[in-house]
């Protein structure tokens, strides 16, 4: 995939352009490699290449299955719950800040990995399953309100839900008054 950044336009006659290079290699075993070449005619000339390489260990559904599957003694462990908890609010939070709405966020929708170029075998999660549902808001936090991210905020709080109690869901109905 070759992606190029035109500052004067998509004029291609141009001749100070910069260039993106971004090579994805994805290996049987779930390793993927992402590299990223630039490379630019402006001035100063450039050129950097970074490599990133991960270990896809599939979706938080996936671990919590395998954990119901295989487990030899309760709950998955604190640490390793603290870890997801704390994760998926701050991707949630995250998505907001850029005001995106997921609308669709589940144990599904975040992607296990482990960043393989890390000494200290850094673990994160990154959320996905960005479909039809979701919307990108074109106003501010302040404009738009907070009812926009209401059905996100209950998903999430769902998932914790179900990482904390082991595998019960949050069901809110609404009472009839009076």
């Amino acid at each position: 995939m070759r992606l190029r950044n035109d500052e004067e336009g998509n004029n291609p006659d141009t001749p100070e352009h910069d260039s993106t290079r971004v090579a994805l290699r994805i290996d049987a075993d779930l390793t993927v490699e992402l590299q990223t070449n630039t490379s630019g005619n402006s001035k100063p000339k450039r050129r950097t290449q970074h490599t990133k390489r991960f270990k896809i260990f599939g979706t938080l559904q996936d671990v919590f299955d395998a954990h119901k599957i295989y487990q030899t003694s309760g709950m998955i462990p604190e640490q390793a719950l603290a870890l997801f908890a704390l994760s998926t609010i701050d991707a949630v939070l995250t998505l907001h800040s850029c005001g995106v709405v997921h609308n669709n966020i589940g144990l599904d929708s975040f992607l296990v990995v482990k960043d393989l170029d890390n000494s200290n075998s850094s673990w994160f999660l990154q959320l996905i399953g960005f479909g039809d549902k979701s919307i990108i808001l074109n106003c501010d936090k302040d404009v738009c309100g907070e009812s926009h991210y209401d059905q996100d905020y209950f998903d999430l709080a769902n998932v914790l839900h179900i990482l904390l109690t082991g595998g019960i869901e949050v069901s809110l109905k609404t009472l009839p008054c009076g």
